[in-house]
């Protein structure tokens, strides 16, 4: 049996409800009509008892029989009434009755109506008495089909009409259904044509909202679909495009399990590992590893299951021929399309090439660490070596100088001294370039006065310049501030350099320092200092070179006026680290002038510092003083022994560490030791180290200062740090012992 349409299914089960509610609401009807008709029928027979009762009751008093049933036929021509009877109760005995009309009527309603119909209608009934007295019984029953024919003569009018309205109705709603369904049925069609491939079908949006709603998601779904498949036809393109790369690129690529089992395997890889796809698909990939790195599978597996997209590791890999590849992989993880882990994407790029660049560099670092290892311990041991014979003609010069001595002996012994302060020159020079390109020179930061700093570079210098008969001069403008924070050495140290090449390099006329305000920082002031001179000039050619290492303007400068070239690079790295700059400005024939900048914070006036007078400080602090001086080189030792005799000090000499421990156990105390750090055996660190210890838990401390011809920062730091109080450099000047010596001896009030 063919199934029904749509529309026939929704006709049959409206028509169906239709005629359900029709009936219901007719049985509903009939049974409101029946009722409404017994109800009249009851009205009606008290109605007729009313009317009936006083017209009997009179009758029945007189003992008018006649009258009484003429009263009861008149009445029985009613058409609601079955019979009428008037009786007396006990004994009983009809009186008079009558037959009323409505007890002929002939029912035409059909049986199952009638049989709807299970209504009684009660009889009236009434006593008829007068003066307390009973004379006799009143019964009248109604017709009860008289009733049921009214209803049914209603309800089957009432009925046609209904099925006639029903019938119009169902053919009405039919057309309804058929013209509204029709929209459908071209979208069933339009839906048909769209699933056999002709995507550009859309729908007519018509008919009912209902329909015309789902026409037009109809449409949007199939733009959508349609929207989609493009894209899908696109993504398809792009991933055939991506493993056509993945397959030709030169990284390997391939694709890994959650057991390391090889999924896919590119050209890349098998270029690389040199292992053809079809023999490793499906294996561990503990086959790329060598025996010595099995260890690494487990980590391997590991990063498969957990690691996140980038993960980069790098591997020692074994290829086909037994090669061993330092491989970087970059590992990413693989999803199904519900988004659940399956394996992970490696790319493997060879970095052997790399790596072997990388260990050829580290060696070379470390063999450039060596080489300037080599470099700091053979400039310290140079320095030790030129510093210390140095330090004994300097100070015995000095002592001659100081003595008794003929014109001649007197100038040839300045030359001695001149030509070693040139040596140390050179040496300083030297060690302070070293430290500069080694990074390891580093700044002071003190409060100074910058007048003095100045000055006294002109003062060193004066006897110079007057011997060459040339003028030297400086001036600082009103607006410099008096007291600056910086290093004063490192800036005294340009200023002499400068100072001494303009002196060098200039026959007649002089040299002048001027120094101003260039700009005024936040927080301090930028200088400009500039050394001017008169001599022989520059080429113009030649400015920019000659502050470069090991650069004069030519080289009979050096054979005649000697240097080694670096002093101007030196005052180029030491104005850079202060924040500034140098540079020059020259004519040839005419003169030069020499510029550079600092950048130095500008601070309050420094409290002032207590003073003794020289005769104090040489007679009333040396008759108290007693001085261990540890030294093992006799000439230092003879020099340091007489410098503090001349001043009255009292000196104990110690050849080595042993000695200086031996005399402190025996008792002796000293006010200050001078410590020589490079001697044999026990050298001045560890003296000083167990000399700190045998002082632990005694309250008495004694200063040591370390006497060395080391200038390297490392040096002074570590003195410093094993428990020295302060760092003298050899070669020194008298004055700069004396001041050592004067600062830690006690002095009287």
């Amino acid at each position: 049996m063919p199934k029904l349409s749509l529309s026939a299914r929704v006709l049959w089960l409206t028509s169906l409800g239709l005629l359900l509610v029709t009936l219901a609401g007719l049985l509903f009807q009939v049974r409101s009509q029946v009722e409404s008709e017994r109800q009249a029928a009851e009205d009606n027979i008290r109605s007729v008892a009313a009317a009936l009762l006083p017209v009997l009751r009179q009758t029945l008093v007189v003992g008018d029989i006649e009258t009484v049933q003429q009263t009861l036929d008149s009445v029985g021509r009613y058409r609601g009434l079955a019979r009428i009877v008037v009786y007396q109760a006990v004994p009983y005995q009809v009186i008079a009755q009558t037959r009323g009309k409505g007890a002929d009527t002939v029912i035409s309603a059909p049986a199952w109506f009638t049989g709807l119909l299970n209504e009684e209608i009660a009889s009236y009934q009434s006593t008829i008495t007068l003066g307390g007295i009973t004379y006799a019984e009143l019964l009248i029953e109604p017709s009860l089909a008289m009733v049921v024919e009214n209803a049914w003569q209603v309800s089957r009018q009432a009925l046609i009409a209904s099925l006639v309205f029903l019938i119009g109705l169902v053919v009405l709603l039919g057309m309804m259904l058929r013209q509204g369904l029709k929209p459908l049925t071209g979208l069933a069609q339009t839906v048909k044509r769209f699933g056999d491939g002709e995507l550009s079908e859309r729908a007519t949006v018509a008919g009912p909202p209902e329909i015309a709603s789902t026409a037009a998601a109809f449409n949007q779904m199939a733009a959508s679909i349609e929207e989609l498949l493009a894209k899908v036809r696109v993504s398809e393109q792009t991933n055939r495009r991506l493993a056509l790369v993945v397959e030709q690129s030169d990284d390997a690529i391939l694709t890994l399990d959650l057991e390391g089992h090889v999924l896919s395997w590119n050209q890349g890889a098998e270029r690389l590992y040199g292992y053809p796809a079809q023999e490793v698909m499906g294996r561990s990939v503990g086959f790329l590893l060598p025996d010595s790195r099995q260890g690494e599978l487990a980590q391997w597996l590991d990063r498969v299951r957990h690691a996140i997209a980038g993960t980069r590791f790098e591997s020692q890999l074994l290829t086909r021929d037994a090669r061993l590849l330092d491989v970087s992989i970059s590992a990413s993880p693989l999803f199904d399309a519900d988004g659940k882990r399956i394996g992970e994407i490696n790319i493997g790029h060879d970095i052997s090439e790399r790596k072997a660049m990388a260990r050829a560099l580290h060696m070379a670092k470390d063999a450039a660490e060596t080489a300037n290892r080599a470099k700091s311990e053979f400039l310290a041991n140079m320095s030790h070596e030129i510093r210390t014979p140095m330090n004994g003609i300097l100070g015995m010069t000095e002592l001659a100088l100081d003595s008794e001595l003929t014109e001649e002996q007197r100038d040839y012994l300045n030359i001695v001294k001149s030509s070693a302060e040139a040596l140390l020159t050179v040496l300083n020079d030297i060690l302070d370039f070293s430290k500069i390109e080694a990074g390891r020179l580093e700044l002071e930061h003190i409060t100074f006065e910058l007048e003095s700093v100045v000055s006294g570079a002109v003062r060193t210098l004066a006897i110079q310049a007057k011997d060459k008969g040339l003028a030297l001069e400086w001036n600082i403008a009103a607006d410099v501030p008096q007291f600056l924070v910086g290093d004063p050495a490192r800036l005294r140290q340009i200023l002499l350099n400068l100072l001494g090449n303009a002196l060098k390099f200039t026959e007649r006329g002089g040299v002048k320092v001027q120094v101003t305000v260039d700009q005024h920082l936040e927080h301090g002031v930028r200088l400009h200092l500039a050394v001017s001179d008169t001599g022989i000039g520059i080429p113009a050619e030649q400015l920019d070179s000659i502050f470069k290492a090991f650069s004069q303007v030519d080289a009979s400068m050096t054979r005649r006026f000697g240097g080694t070239g670096l002093g101007l690079s030196i005052c180029g790295r030491l104005a850079e680290m202060m924040g500034g700059r140098i540079w020059a400005e020259s004519v040839l024939g005419q003169g030069s002038t020499f510029h550079f900048t600092v950048e130095l914070a500008v601070a309050g006036a420094p409290p002032a510092p207590e003073t003794e007078t020289p005769e104090r400080s040489a007679q009333a602090v040396a008759a108290t003083c007693q001085v261990m001086l540890v030294e093992d080189v006799p000439v230092n030792q003879k020099l340091v022994q007489a410098l503090l005799e001349k001043r009255g000090y009292g000196v104990t000499l110690a050849q080595d560490g042993e000695q200086a421990l031996a005399l402190l156990q025996q008792g002796r105390q000293f006010d200050l030791i001078l410590m020589d750090l490079q001697m044999p055996g026990l050298d001045g660190y560890e003296t000083t180290v167990r000399i700190r210890e045998m002082e632990r838990g005694s309250g008495r401390r004694t200063p040591i200062v370390a006497v060395t011809a080391s200038a390297l920062t490392t040096d002074r730091e570590r003195c410093l740090a094993l428990g020295m109080d302060a760092f003298m450099a050899k070669p020194f000047r008298a004055d700069e012992l004396y001041a050592a010596v004067e600062r830690y001896c006690p002095q009287e009030g």
